[in-house]
């Protein structure tokens, strides 16, 4: 049991008791829940950093959804992450069987059965991915922390970008930018590094395109170099956040029996970066800028760098293997560009 006060006094003991639940595994008293509705509204009077601390934390468990839900409840993610009432309500049409906030409440449920051992991953991905997912971006908040709070906020943009076409069908084209923008906002106002907010809008940006490399018959080199360059060491952050994104999809409209088939061009990516990684997502540089501007007679600039990205995505395309095919693509490009 409770005592009358211990919410009133420190605010911050609400969302401490869901990590404490999360953490150790229990459910808060039943006594415990009109204490925390009298005191919610005071979080806002809560020093930040302190309320994401214990957040992030939740989220680092293997039991955040719980905890998220029960904040939900009580109205006190309202005050943490306002942009998320704007789903509360907001129907999504056939492929969804919840609204937006009630989808991206069900994406933490399914990142936390995602990443709780990676089960479902074939054998030789699981431990790999949990060291991935097990690494710190900071002194304490872990990249499984920082996918869950991705996947709770991943797509905070639609609200704002919902049109329904005469027929009934609902689009939401362009959230994914939206929400990139809003998300901006939320891990300013979160006092996240750097480093972190970087990921979660990039997780945000960009959470539709593993989705769109699923549906393809067959993922190119080409295709998985430029999700890579694009995402850097993001890359397979943001294949798990599109994964429990995926898994929290399961309206009349949404194909379940292409499940497997997705999830094994999941495992094709998460693959490249772990297995092939020189091969496919970062090549050893077959040649270097001075070299290239010896060979060729050109001055630093961009044009140097331009010549740089083409080789490395020739490279890994598998076009070029040698520093001497890289100096004759390059000189070709000069003389076209001439």
């Amino acid at each position: 049991p409770c005592f009358p006060g211990t919410f009133e006094d420190d605010p911050v003991r609400i969302v401490r008791a869901f990590r404490f639940a999360a953490q150790l595994e229990f459910q808060l008293d039943r006594s415990a829940s009109p204490l925390m509705a009298a005191a919610v509204a005071k979080l806002s009077q809560v020093a930040v950093e302190r309320i994401v601390e214990e957040l992030l934390a939740i989220f680092h468990t293997d039991r955040a959804a719980p905890a998220v839900h029960g904040l939900n409840a009580l109205g006190a993610l309202d005050l943490i992450i306002p942009e998320l009432s704007l789903g509360r309500g907001v129907e999504q049409g056939g492929f969804h069987h919840l609204d937006v906030l009630g989808h991206q409440l069900e994406a933490v449920v399914q990142s936390d059965r995602i990443l709780l051992d990676c089960a479902e991953f074939s054998e030789p991905l699981r431990a790999p991915v949990m060291r991935y997912c097990a690494q710190e971006l900071s002194e304490r908040h872990s990249r499984k922390a920082l996918i869950k709070l991705s996947a709770l906020i991943h797509d905070v943009g639609k609200p704002a970008r919902r049109t329904v076409e005469p027929d009934g069908e609902v689009w939401f084209l362009g959230h994914e930018e939206t929400g990139a923008e809003l998300a901006a906002g939320i891990v300013q106002r979160l006092r996240l590094s750097n480093r972190e907010g970087d990921m979660v809008c990039k997780m945000v940006r960009h959470h539709l395109r593993p989705g769109f490399l699923s549906r393809e018959p067959q993922i190119t080199r080409r295709a998985m170099y430029r999700f890579f360059k694009d995402l850097g060491d993001d890359g397979p952050a943001c294949l798990l956040t599109w994964w429990a994104d995926r898994m929290a999809t399961r309206g009349p409209k949404s194909r379940l029996d292409q499940v497997d088939q997705q999830r094994a061009k999941l495992e094709e990516l998460l693959s490249a970066y772990f297995f092939r990684a020189q091969e496919v997502v970062k090549p050893p540089r077959l040649l270097g800028g001075n070299q290239l501007m010896a060979a060729l007679g050109l001055r630093p600039g961009p044009q140097v760098g331009e010549l740089l990205a083409l080789i490395e995505e020739a490279q890994a395309e598998g076009r070029i293997t040698s520093a001497e095919e890289a100096l004759a693509l390059a000189r070709q490009h000069v003389k076209a560009a001439s």
